[in-house]
């Protein structure tokens, strides 16, 4: 079963920020999808709660050099 959340993301400026981060969140084994939104400041990531945890995500995210924020759970689609 796949969970999908929100996931607030600060100090992203441009479209380069923007492709670190969903390069950072891709490479997170697990992640099934992910869109990084710059002017909503986040990403709404789909996964397999299986095989990735929240805490590789924003770990991952804070590695790129950007400050994740708590997670949310977002409804299933």
């Amino acid at each position: 079963m796949k969970q999908t959340i929100e996931l607030p993301i600060s100090g992203m400026t441009c479209g380069a920020c923007v492709r670190h981060v969903d390069a950072a969140l891709r490479a997170v084994p697990g992640v099934v999808s992910q869109t990084v939104d710059l002017a909503g400041r986040r990403a709404v990531i789909t996964f397999d709660p299986s095989a990735a945890a929240v805490h590789a995500m924003r770990g991952a995210v804070r590695d790129a050099g950007f400050e994740p924020g708590e997670a949310r759970d977002l409804p299933p689609a």
